[in-house]
């Protein structure tokens, strides 16, 4: 099951949910989130579901992921796109 090792926790105090928000806000990962509130990354994932369905956060351009730098996210990219591309086995086209 999901959640049978690891504990989630489902209760939150309201110094915790404004420190949440304002990191979320702020472009913390929920990485960054669960070290600074000590909780594990799978509860911040729940919170972050659950905070969006309430309108309490929004949608932000790096997701879960936070405010990673544009340029680090397209270098990942052309490293998977090229790693990809390497292994591809190009199919033999005849042009006749």
């Amino acid at each position: 099951m999901l959640f049978d090792e690891v504990e989630v926790k489902w209760k939150w105090t309201e110094s915790e949910l404004i420190k949440f928000r304002k990191m979320w806000k702020d472009g913390a990962s929920i990485q960054q989130i669960g070290k600074e509130l000590k909780i594990n990354k799978r509860s911040i994932g729940l919170l972050v579901i659950d905070q969006a369905e309430q309108g309490e956060i929004k949608p932000r351009p790096g997701g879960c992921l936070g405010n990673k730098k544009k340029q680090d996210l397209s270098l990942l990219l052309l490293k998977v796109m090229m790693k990809s591309y390497i292994h591809w086995d190009k199919p033999n086209i005849d042009t006749e």
